[in-house]
């Protein structure tokens, strides 16, 4: 969770959001040992894809190339 929250501060566009969403996934399974863990993991995976963007640093490469 750690480094899925640095990757959100750390932001980018949709893009960098799915590769972080993806890489707490991908550690979550890792985890996971029980089914009901794999269904927890999975389920709590949609809610973070749903609700992710209200957290997510998303930034504009047009507009923050134009600051230097």
């Amino acid at each position: 969770c750690e480094l899925h929250d640095a990757m959100y501060d750390l932001g980018g566009d949709g893009k960098a959001r799915f590769k972080a969403d993806k890489r707490l996934l991908v550690d979550m399974l890792a985890k996971s040992d029980k089914a009901r863990y794999v269904l927890w993991t999975v389920g709590y995976y949609y809610a973070v894809r749903a609700f992710g963007w209200l957290f997510f640093n998303y930034k504009d490469k047009k507009k923050d190339a134009k600051k230097y």
